[in-house]
């Protein structure tokens, strides 16, 4: 199956060390969605990404292709807190060449404003960001994202 990951995920040794073996499919843009820090970390109390839904095509949450087993999902579910922290999804998400690859994702149902990701956060959404050549444009509105000290309220940057 294919998995769409926009946040931490999209670092391929997180995702390597949290389920093993998958292949790389390359780039995607999910398109009416837009890239949030404000789903609840039940975890330490601070932000995670969300592809939030905005029905606005002009909105768009760029993230990783991947191609991962059953197996390697039902892990993924125990590390994405799914039914608690988010509901998986099935997007279509256009690759760079306008292939259109139906894929799923993993959607926040616990979101709270104003919450900050820790700064650990943010370097592996980062990693992944730059290791797969997302635009420049958006890896610098990743890097404008304020930071959160670790009870999820304190700015660090």
């Amino acid at each position: 199956m294919f998995y769409f990951s926009y946040g931490s995920n999209m670092s391929t040794r997180r995702l390597k060390n949290r389920i093993g073996d998958f292949l790389d499919y390359g780039r995607g843009e999910l398109f009416g969605h837009r890239l949030t820090f404000d789903k609840y970390s039940f975890n330490d109390g601070t932000g995670k990404c969300d592809a939030e839904f905005t029905a606005n095509p002009n909105d768009s949450v760029h993230g990783v292709i991947f191609e991962i087993s059953e197996d390697a999902k039902a892990i993924l579910d125990e590390f994405e807190g799914l039914g608690k922290g988010y509901r998986d999804k099935i997007v279509r998400v256009e690759t760079p060449e306008g292939h259109r690859i139906r894929a799923l994702t993993y959607v926040a149902i616990e979101k709270r404003k104003g919450l900050k990701p820790l700064k650990e956060y943010k370097d592996h959404v980062l990693t992944g960001a730059y290791e797969h050549a997302l635009p420049d444009t958006y890896i610098r509105k990743i890097h404008q994202i304020d930071t959160a000290k670790q009870d999820g309220n304190k700015t660090d940057n």
